[in-house]
């Protein structure tokens, strides 16, 4: 029988509630931004557009401004497997649903392999904003690392043991009021389970002969 568990509540969860904050942050940035690398610049609107132009020049960021072709790759990756597991494991991550183990596990796993050529990349490069850039990036390596610490020793990372069921309690009660009795007929013992517990609630007497605490009831002598 499958052990009752239920969700720890967010408050006990402070790690849950920011990584979840950081899956959800990802979305903005992916439809609104990174996307703009693969429309034709006719269907971007001119303020978002800006706003990268902005970035780039502020950040330096090559990458976003030239768009190499292993760049658009790893944002289309983004666009149909990342995006949508950043959803749902956020929801995961705050409603304790333990089955965002798994999902969890390949969100990060796929994020922080993409990062080491971006920044691999950004080493290579001699810019001035290096250091900058770094910082931008470093974080979507690091915090899929502290997922996979927090997800992979545990196989219920967001659940803790509930209460015994209704059910349990129940059977519980049924196992110790039905006793195995071991009865004797013609000096052989024969084991029963016996359903029964007539033989429990009469007085202890001593079988003739032996010096075992026995019961009798209906005309046998049986052992407690």
């Amino acid at each position: 029988m499958a052990e009752a568990r239920r969700p720890v509540p967010l408050s006990r969860r402070p790690v849950d509630l920011f990584l979840a904050m950081f899956l959800l942050s990802n979305v903005p940035v992916v439809v609104l931004f990174e996307s703009q690398m693969l429309l034709p610049a006719s269907l971007v609107f001119k303020p978002l557009r800006d706003m990268t132009q902005a970035y780039v020049e502020f950040a330096g960021d090559y990458l976003v401004q030239t768009a190499p072709a292993f760049l658009k790759g790893l944002v289309v990756a983004e666009c149909l497997f990342q995006l949508p597991l950043s959803i749902v494991n956020a929801y995961a991550f705050m409603a304790g649903k333990d089955w965002g183990r798994i999902t969890g596990i390949i969100y990060a796993s796929h994020v922080a392999t993409t990062m080491f050529p971006i920044l691999a990349d950004i080493l290579a490069h001699n810019i001035p904003t290096k250091n900058l850039l770094l910082s931008i990036y470093l974080p979507y390596l690091i915090i899929p690392f502290i997922i996979l610490a927090r997800l992979v020793p545990t196989q219920h990372p967001f659940t803790e043991a509930g209460p015994p069921s209704i059910a349990k309690k129940e059977l519980g009660m049924d196992v110790l009021h039905n006793a195995v009795i071991l009865q004797l007929a013609n000096n052989f013992w024969l084991t029963e389970l016996i359903t029964k517990d007539s033989c429990l609630r009469n007085e202890f007497a001593t079988s003739p002969g032996r010096s075992l605490p026995v019961c009798r009831s209906g005309g046998l002598w049986c052992r407690v």
